[in-house]
């Protein structure tokens, strides 16, 4: 099942572009709720803990518009894909105020919402994201492009493979828990290494492709090995074919 959540304060567009998506959506299994405005969607992902795979959203709503809609749930549930509804051509250029996968004209929902499900739902399939504040800034970021996090001093770092940095207060742990994700492996008190980036081992710790020697404690050792050698079969099995 595929939960979907549309707000839209038009009730007769709201009523139409459920039934678009009951047809041209049938092959995700569509769970579809139905909200009037924004508040209303809020009242059950904060009292019911409704977290939707994908939100549709009318930009221009009363009780606060799609794109500021976009941006609380980019945080509160950052693995929820975004798709923008709107009659209005001139506001397509303002959704990339918010991370999202599509915008739809009304107009064109028909020819355009299979599509833009599509796109959500492959959008949704990407490893998860991590949010957190840097620079007074709320930052989203794909897992997949840090190559580790570092606990320092009660700050953590968070290190991309572009080789850019970024401090935050928050644990490592509860980074990771945003994407439910066990990819990344613990191998020292204060480091958790994506195996993506790892390309070897030796006495020491783990030696990352830019070079990088990340330490394993001794406590750790064996079931850091382990999950190393692990990520490497599943690596090799994935290209086998």
């Amino acid at each position: 099942m595929t939960k979907i959540a549309i707000c839209d304060d038009d009730a007769d567009f709201l009523k139409r572009i459920h039934d678009l998506i009951m047809i041209q959506g049938r092959s995700y299994l569509p769970e579809l709720r139905l909200f009037s405005e924004s508040t209303e969607l809020f009242r059950a992902v904060n009292e019911e803990a409704y977290l939707p795979d994908i939100a549709v959203l009318d930009i221009v709503m009363p009780g606060g518009g799609g794109i500021e809609t976009a941006k609380k749930l980019n945080i509160i549930c950052p693995k929820c894909s975004i798709i923008f509804l709107s009659a209005y051509l001139t506001l397509a250029t303002e959704v990339y105020e918010a991370r999202h996968s599509y915008f739809v004209l009304k107009n064109q929902a028909e020819e355009r919402i299979g599509a833009a499900l599509e796109k959500a739902m492959e959008d949704k399939e990407e490893k998860g994201r991590i949010c957190f504040r840097s620079g007074g800034r709320e930052i989203v970021l794909p897992v997949s492009e840090v190559s580790f996090f570092e606990r320092k001093l009660k700050k953590t770092v968070i290190s991309l493979c572009s080789g850019s940095e970024y401090l935050v207060s928050v644990k490592p742990d509860e980074l990771l828990r945003q994407t439910e994700s066990s990819h990344f492996i613990r191998c020292h008190q204060s480091f958790w290494v994506n195996p993506d980036y790892i390309s070897g081992m030796d006495a020491k710790g783990f030696v990352l492709s830019n070079g990088r020697e990340i330490p394993i404690s001794r406590s750790r050792r064996a079931e850091a090995k382990s999950a190393f050698h692990g990520a490497l079969c599943r690596s090799v099995l994935s290209h086998e074919f």
